[in-house]
């Protein structure tokens, strides 16, 4: 949630994907409803319990506004990966993935590079310094796609705020 707030501060209603019969998921939706009190942010916790359920919570997500998405890490949410990362980035909302296939997944889907290309595009034109760089150039041994390091202009103060 901090690492959402601080890259994207106008933050204000967060959708979260988990499944309710996944105990992790209910500790981490836990301690994601404590932080969003903390970051006077509202909370919309979506269940999602079978292949069935994506769809609907998208639906959902652009129904309620939701200005960002956390996913949560379970076994449904691995093995439809590809198709949430194609709905996510359809909805041109932030999201937080709780691992990085997923972002491999976004990078393997056609219509997922041509929309990140427009946000990217969209994002430098707003204000954001933008840097082009192969993973290669950073060290990594794996040929991955072209990937975007976004440099923010504004600053940030060090945490939540104080409560009232």
């Amino acid at each position: 949630m901090e690492l959402l707030k601080e890259a994207f501060p106008k933050i204000s209603h967060l959708a979260v994907l988990w499944d309710p019969t996944n105990t992790f998921n209910t500790l981490a939706l836990g301690e994601t409803k404590i932080a969003a009190g903390a970051w006077r942010v509202t909370l919309q916790p979506l269940e999602v319990r079978s292949a069935d359920d994506v769809e609907p919570a998208f639906s959902a997500i652009k129904r309620e506004r939701a200005s960002a998405v956390i996913v949560l890490r379970n076994p449904l949410t691995i093995r439809y990966r590809p198709r949430i990362v194609g709905l996510a980035s359809k909805s041109r909302l932030p999201v937080m993935y709780p691992d990085p296939e997923f972002v491999d997944a976004l990078n393997e889907c056609a219509d997922c590079r041509q929309e990140q290309r427009r946000q990217t595009e969209r994002k430098m034109s707003r204000g954001h310094r933008g840097l082009l760089e192969h993973p290669r150039q950073r060290g990594h041994q794996q040929a991955h796609p072209w990937s975007m390091i976004l440099t923010r202009r504004e600053t940030h103060d060090d945490g939540p705020p104080a409560a009232d």
